[in-house]
């Protein structure tokens, strides 16, 4: 469902799915699966593993991930997840959020304005 343009979803192994109505949204993905979820710009999901999730409802929020799994779970700008062991999980309710690991597993769940 692609209702703005531009939306750019880019990959070279099944399945990937790019599901937005706003306006910029970018899936760059070279294994399966990968999903972004989003309706607000602007949302980047980049991986080269399976799986990574990123849904979000507000702008912007980042995920990079290079091992499965990742999640990143937000409502409020700005989230930035990046991280290469798995797993590691961000969720957050308020602004902003970030980490950052090479250690398996981090877990940062947040409902306050600093951490």
């Amino acid at each position: 469902m692609n209702r703005l343009e531009p939306t750019t979803l880019t990959t070279n192994l099944e399945p990937a799915t790019l599901t937005t109505d706003l306006e910029p949204a970018t899936l760059t993905t070279n294994l399966e699966p990968a999903t972004l979820t989003t309706n607000l710009e602007p949302t980047t999901l980049t991986t080269d593993l399976e799986p990574a999730t990123l849904t979000t409802n507000l702008e912007p929020t980042t995920l990079t991930t290079n091992l499965e799994p990742a999640t990143l779970t937000t409502n409020l700008e700005p989230a930035t997840l990046t991280t290469d062991l798995e797993p590691t999980t961000l969720t957050t309710d308020l602004e902003p959020a970030t980490l950052t690991t090479n250690l398996k597993p981090t877990t940062l769940t947040s409902n306050l304005l600093t951490f």
